[in-house]
């Protein structure tokens, strides 16, 4: 049996990834990352706080990658943790540059997250 809260949840992940595969969304995401490479597909479990993206980098072969994640109130600031990529060297740097350290969100990212920050933190 469904509980009204795990409906509410189901929904608001659901809206929140139709938001986020948005053209508008994925350019700013695409404009943080253009360095590295490009953001293929994103989407958020709102419920179990985790992030699946799939990257293709420059000159590479697309990486998954899977992060849980905690953002701030404020959605100022992200933490990254449990990060694992399809490719065990990026899993390796993701841990030791970016797991469990303060990111501060771009602001225009974290304007264009600002309606679902709550779902989020």
């Amino acid at each position: 049996m469904c509980s009204f809260a795990s409906i509410k949840d189901n929904i608001t992940s659901a809206a929140f990834n139709a938001m986020l595969k948005s053209e508008k969304i994925l350019a700013i995401i695409n404009a943080q990352l253009e360095r590295y490479g490009k953001v293929n597909d994103i989407s958020i479990n709102t419920v179990e706080k985790r992030l699946l993206l799939r990257l293709m980098p420059h000159g590479g072969r697309e990486v998954e990658i899977s992060a849980q994640f905690r953002i701030t109130p404020d959605g100022s600031h992200v933490y990254f943790s449990n990060m694992i990529a399809s490719e065990l060297w990026i899993t390796h740097i993701m841990e030791d540059f970016i797991a469990g350290k303060e990111i501060q969100v771009p602001e225009k990212v974290r304007i264009a997250l600002s309606p679902w920050v709550r779902h989020l933190s």
